[in-house]
């Protein structure tokens, strides 16, 4: 068995918020971002006195790049937030269908991001960076963000840890989904190497088929561990499911049974 590689999530860093609260910060990042280069735009002089052609719409097409990075944000943190996918495409003002089949891979990003956000000293440190830099526009405002943000009253480190830890059991998981892949085609291969021998072939077919079960078993701890893609998740357990039942209905005709590719182990 292949060694396991660090994990990414207990390694020695800067402090790490609950996801919840690394998407407020993700997301105000991106408008203190779009904010900046706003106001940074907004004196015309500057860019009347010898402005190229097409430096006007530049500029305003990459405030709306910004704008949609603040969009992309916000849609994590209403999933964060426990905001259906039906609420959000409502919120759009669109489906349920198309708000995942434009946001989906959003979401996915940040869940494979382990839901942090990757700054360079961590977000606790950027969220209070965020602080002074809005306390520059208003004194009065002195914690914007960090106000915000359970995980930074030292009060609730159980949170922290907690979610930590089911970080950690998300890759592990995935990790175990990338083994049991191999180990499903290894019982594929086995079921045609004993196709003379009843007794063998049974025990192959059985072996491709727990594969399949212990996959769906750890979509289904996925979809626990990361609400953010539940829904995914829970489709991928059905699948695999679907795929056992197949494989233990027809031991009789392994090669119209579904191919060890079929095990759609996205990590």
């Amino acid at each position: 068995m292949p060694e396991t590689p660090e994990n990414p999530i207990t390694a020695p860093g800067y402090a790490r918020l609950t996801p919840l609260d690394e998407a407020y910060v993700a997301h105000s990042d991106a408008l203190s971002e779009l904010a900046h280069d706003i106001l940074q735009d907004f004196p015309l002089k500057p860019r009347t006195v010898a402005a190229e052609p097409g430096t006007f719409l530049k500029d305003a097409l990459h405030l709306r790049y910004l704008a949609d990075l603040v969009v992309q944000r916000a849609v994590v943190v209403e999933r964060e937030r426990g905001a259906s996918w039906a609420d959000i495409g409502s919120a759009a003002g669109t489906t349920k269908q198309t708000a995942h089949e434009r946001w989906g891979t959003v979401v996915g990003s940040w869940t494979l991001l382990h839901r942090r956000h990757p700054s360079r000293f961590g977000s606790a440190h950027l969220a209070q960076t965020l602080d002074q830099w809005f306390a520059e526009l208003y004194p009065d405002e002195k914690f914007a963000i960090t106000s915000g943000l359970a995980a930074l009253d030292p009060r609730n480190t159980v949170e922290q840890e907690a979610a930590d830890a089911e970080r950690s059991e998300a890759w592990l998981l995935r990790i175990r989904l990338t083994e049991l892949q191999r180990e499903g085609t290894d019982a594929y291969n086995a079921t045609f190497t004993a196709l003379d021998d009843q007794q063998a072939r049974a025990a192959a077919l059985r072996r491709w088929a727990d594969t399949h079960i212990h996959s769906a078993e750890a979509y289904e701890r996925l979809a626990q561990l990361e609400p953010t893609l539940a829904d995914e998740h829970h489709s991928r357990a059905a699948k695999q499911r679907e795929l056992a039942a197949r494989i233990i209905a027809q031991p009789a005709e392994p090669q119209t049974a579904a191919g060890p590719d079929s095990q759609e182990n996205e990590r």
